[in-house]
């Protein structure tokens, strides 16, 4: 490798961070205090002036923030004037203002003399407050690390969006300038399909790195001949200033080539190495050069050491080795021009078209046989593709904007959020449907490596995918408000296409019956069932899979039977009639594995589970229907980290949280998200729902910190996803609230309660089951800060609407009457608070049996009103069975103590023949003491231990002996 020795230093660091800006702390924002970054400081790093919304720059008004990198702060703006929406990056005051503002002039200058439809247009530059100032096109759309992980696309889909960033780089080139920091960041893929190239902060003219020159071509580009180097020649421009000293690094180390880190004068051809290392990375979904420091990321690039791939990629190999060329260490070794690896990347084998002329037709007569084999290879290459392309049938540009209007129609808040985030799942599912079918026909047809018979279960498989895409596009095109509610986690769950193209999956699959015709039409009765309940339409999908199941039962095909007994089980659960879902589900399941359907016991296994856990509470018979699936796995030999490990895993967990084994319960939760994260991403909509389930269990175990860095992360992905006024969003809002209010922070609470609450109230009937948990809830933190009348208004409130909306005995109803009862003991009206109390407990009971731990509250609620009362004797039973709860379940420390200080105070106040135990009170206190250390939010409950135990030490005053009998 050339150049100079390179000293760097050994510290860990982020990859993907540019050199050489000084580290930047990520934290997230507290949106109820001033932006910390928003007012000069003395030291540190430079600040942004913080614009408001409705803030006017130039003739552009401030919209809201985009983001902020090492150079500016980007901002959504409206140009009146030009009547349009436009991004505008202001640049970050602090050190080195004059020369960021040098390069941010440069880079409008630079980027105004393109005009390329893939490159990011300028429209204007200025100042304000001292300030340089850009505005520039305004792109819909993700940057193409978020649009892989959202879309999940296939290498065909992806290489089609670098080919387009490539001739942005192309057009650049022609214009004499380099970009040097090619990145995923930096190449916005729009909603409208167009990619740009964006953020030429770095792009500077080529040459020599010490002196003022950039690069122009010699002569016109198609003087060149082809793999033909582009000769530069140097020529001073203004728009060329020097903004780095000799020798200092500039780009972005995960993806700088060898010359970069040598400090050495760049050309086209390292940018050709970033693109690369970028494309790269968006196929395999890995780096392209390992690195956990930067002396090890630089030796492994300057030594060309690539990473391996997965080997469960399937990039084909001849796009592989055009990568490899591009990112050669030694820049001769690279395509000659961003042109030539186009030209690589196109010259796809598969895709050849046939040329027909003169000299075709005498070579096919000399070598008749020859050309026969040649003519008929490429008639099946392009039937398979042909065969591909059928899913525009069901997918196409008049579909997509059908379903668009369709969700924009409807008055829900989210509605436009809803439209804009279903469409890239629905792209990604036609991509990968088209892309499966076409490999699977040319392994057959074309390369040899398939039979007819793992052909014909293939297409079986895939025209089950496609029967599903089009029942769900068409039902969410309608619009209907469940729907629109629904529509992004409908689109997010839709059948994974790749077990369609596993051989050892489809061997597995039961024979396929002689009338596929009717299996057919039957498979999309039950494609409508499922589109239905997606969509919100439960009664309608009901109805839809009996029909379907009655069909069935005619055509007595035992693994359809027990398809569609599944979707009727599912559906009965939805509306709520659990006990026959029970039923139907069991009995759907032993079909299955009678016709050695696995895939669909498996999945029923997992649907049973849920309904005797969550709706039924038959707990122990939930854990088995989990385990029963997890057998399944190993049948089917499912892979370690597959989607339905994960749900099995959720499942398992979901019975043991609700057994009280919580710890067993987080080690399933924990690889339930490990496993989606992997798959699916970080900011999938099913990602979110696990990020939740997680949360809850530490909640539930007191480590409320962790509870709410996950939330956290929930709340992001679900706003991002379904937009700001959710449902979803609401209920995210709801738990983190919770979390918050455990630790004390009440203020915090509320307004996340209030911002539940208001979501609620826009998007649900006034008399809804969740709008009473938004204001229960709200009761409760206004209890916590003193605030008894306006706590006692809301819970009476939320009481009024459970018990005209819910039967007597309804679990919920317990919760509410805890609430009103706690806000009548802080107000002194203890027998209102007793009778509450009383009446939950009661309640708790029936529905959950007299051993389960969510009895606990209503049990201490009676002592402290018997504490209160001075009925010290009548306290020790229900805090005595309180305890005992604790003892034989998982919980929370900080909610033992709270029962143990009040057996605590039973045992040391009653009369000495009615209970009185004062060395065994001590004892508790010393215990809730224990329990409470290291407990956030819990000052108030520590302050009330250590009052007793130093009430407890006092010599007690003497007492007359009990009179005798």
């Amino acid at each position: 490798m050339g150049g100079g020795p390179i000293d760097l230093d050994a510290t860990k660091i982020d990859p993907s961070s540019s050199v050489p800006d000084k580290p930047r702390v990520s934290r997230p924002l507290d949106p109820t205090k001033a932006d910390p970054d928003s007012t000069p400081r003395e030291g540190g790093h430079p600040k942004a002036t913080e614009l408001t919304r409705g803030a006017a720059v130039g003739r552009l008004m401030i919209l809201r923030r985009l983001g902020v990198g090492g150079m500016g702060v980007v901002y959504g703006a409206y140009d009146a004037e030009l009547d349009r929406k436009v991004a505008l990056k202001l640049l970050i005051r602090g050190k080195g203002t004059e020369t960021a503002r040098t390069r941010l002039l440069r880079e409008a200058q630079a980027l105004a003399k393109l005009g390329h439809p893939n490159v990011v247009a300028i429209h204007d530059v200025g100042t304000h407050e001292g300030q340089v100032w850009l505005s520039m096109e305004f792109v819909d759309g993700k940057t193409l690390g978020d649009w892989r992980t959202l879309a999940n696309p296939g290498w065909r889909q992806v290489l089609a969006v670098m080919l387009q960033a490539a001739r942005g780089l192309v057009a650049a080139h022609d214009a004499g300038l380099l970009h040097r920091d090619i990145k995923p960041d930096n190449i916005m893929v729009g909603d409208d399909g167009r990619v740009r190239v964006m953020d030429f902060g770095l792009a500077r003219a080529g040459g020599d790195e010490s002196g003022p020159q950039r690069i122009v071509p010699k002569e016109p580009k198609r003087s060149l001949e082809p793999g033909q180097p582009r000769p530069f020649e140097a020529r001073v421009s203004a728009l060329s200033i020097d903004l780095t000293a000799a020798g200092a690094v500039m780009g972005t180390p995960a993806y700088m080539a060898p010359e970069q880190f040598h400090g050495l004068v760049a050309d086209e051809r390292t940018d050709q190495f970033s693109l690369c290392a970028t494309l790269w990375e968006a196929l395999y979904g890995q780096r392209a050069f390992r690195g956990e420091t930067m002396a090890e990321l630089c030796f492994n690039v300057c030594d060309g050491n690539l990473a391996p791939p997965p080997s469960s990629a399937s990039v084909p190999r001849w796009l592989r080795r055009v990568m490899e060329r591009g990112m050669a260490k030694e820049r001769e070794d690279r395509y000659a021009s961003i042109d030539d690896l186009i030209a690589a990347l196109e010259a796809d084998p598969t895709r050849r078209r046939r040329t027909w002329g003169l000299g075709v037709a005498a070579a096919l007569g000399a070598v008749a046989w020859l050309g026969v084999t040649h003519v008929q290879r490429e008639q099946a290459v392009a039937d398979c593709e042909a065969a591909g392309a059928s899913i525009a049938e069901v997918w196409s540009d008049t579909s997509r904007n059908a379903l668009k209007e369709g969700l924009r129609s409807s008055s829900e808040p989210y509605a436009q959020t809803s439209a804009d985030n279903v469409l890239p799942y629905f792209d990604a599912q036609a991509e990968a449907w088209r892309e499966a079918r076409t490999d699977s026909c040319l392994d057959t047809r074309v390369h040899d490596t398939w039979d007819e018979d793992t052909l014909d279960r293939a297409v079986w498989c895939l025209d089950d995918r496609r029967m599903e895409l089009e029942a769900l596009v068409s039902e969410l095109s309608e619009g209907k408000k469940a729907a629109v509610r629904k529509a992004v986690g409908a689109a997010a769950r839709l059948s994974q296409i790749e077990p369609c193209r596993d051989p050892l999956r489809l061997r597995s699959m039961p024979p396929i019956p002689d009338d596929r015709e009717a299996v057919r039409e039957l498979g999309s009765l039950l494609s409508r069932a499922t589109a239905l309940d997606a969509a919100g339409d439960y009664n309608g999908g009901l109805e839809v899979a009996r029909k379907a199941s009655a069909a069935a039962e005619k055509l007595d095909w035992a693994p359809l039977r027990a398809r569609a007994e599944h979707h009727v089980g599912t559906l009965l659960k939805r509306i709520g009639k659990y006990p026959e879902a029970e039923q139907v589900l069991e009995a759907a399941y032993f079909q299955a594995m009678k016709a050695s359907a696995f895939e669909e016991a498996l999945d029923t296994a997992v649907t049973l589970s849920g309904t005797v856990t969550l709706e039924r509470e038959h707990y122990d018979d939930g854990l088995r229907w989990s385990l029963h699936a997890e057998a399944l796995l190993e049948v089917l030999g499912e892979e370690e980290r597959g989607l339905r490990r994960a749900a099995v895993s959720t499942s398992i967990a979901s019975a043991r949280s609700l057994m009280g084994e919580l710890e067993q319960a987080k080690q399933h939760y924990v690889r339930a998200l490990s496993i989606q994260e992997k798959i699916l991403g970080p900011e999938h909509p099913n990602v979110a729902i696990a990020l939740s389930n997680l949360a809850t269990l530490h909640g539930r175990l007191g480590e409320f910190d962790e509870a709410k860095a996950l939330l956290r992360r929930a709340l992001s992905v679900h706003e991002k996803t379904v937009g700001l006024e959710h449902p979803r969003v609401a209920g995210t809002l709801n738990n983190l609230a919770i979390a918050n209010n455990s630790t004390g922070d009440y203020e915090r609470a509320k307004a996340l309660y209030q911002r539940a609450l208001e979501i609620r109230r826009k998007t649900l009937p006034p008399g809804h089951p969740r709008m009473a948990r938004s204001l229960a809830n709200l009761a409760v933190v206004h209890r916590n800060l003193g605030e008894y009348e306006r706590a006692r208004e809301l819970a009476e409130q939320a009481l009024g609407i459970q018990e005209r909306k819910l039967r007597a005995d309804h679990p919920l109803l317990a919760t509410s009457l805890e609430n009103l009862a706690a806000v009548l003991v802080a107000t002194q009206d203890y027998d209102g608070a007793r009778t509450r109390f009383e009446r939950a407990l009661k309640i708790h009971e029936t529905a959950h049996g007299a051993d389960d731990p969510r009895l606990v509250g209503s049990l201490n609620g009676l002592a402290e009103v018997a504490l209160a009362q001075g009925r010290a004797a009548d306290a020790i039973a229900p805090a005595e069975r309180a305890s005992s709860l604790h003892d034989n379940n998982d919980g929370a420390a900080p909610a033992r103590a709270t029962t143990h200080l009040l057996l605590a105070r039973a045992l040391w106040e009653a009369p000495v023949d009615h209970g009185r135990d004062r060395e065994r009170a001590r004892a508790l206190a010393e215990q809730a003491r224990e329990e409470l250390k290291g407990a956030k939010g819990r000052d108030g409950a520590r302050a009330q231990v250590e009052a007793f135990l130093s009430a407890a030490t006092a010599p007690p005053p003497s007492e007359p002996d009990p009179a005798a009998p």
